[in-house]
């Protein structure tokens, strides 16, 4: 291969790897966001459950959760 070919090769690879490294980080930072989101519901629901909140004091959280 010539040098031209090799340095096009090089900056594709590293082109390549780069949108990799970000989609991978993407990736982890909204699964940890529908994670916490999840969580968050679930205590809410564990809360209505539990009798610590009324169903109307649940519906109330839920709205305001859910339009943040």
């Amino acid at each position: 291969m010539s040098g031209i070919a090799e340095l096009y090769k090089e900056v594709i690879m590293d082109a390549i790897f780069d949108d990799k490294q970000n989609f991978d980080q993407e990736r982890k930072r909204i699964i940890y966001e529908i994670s916490d989101q999840n969580n968050i519901l679930t205590k809410m629901r564990a809360m209505l459950l539990s009798e610590d909140v009324d169903l109307q004091d649940y519906k109330i959280m839920k709205s305001a959760y859910l339009s943040d």
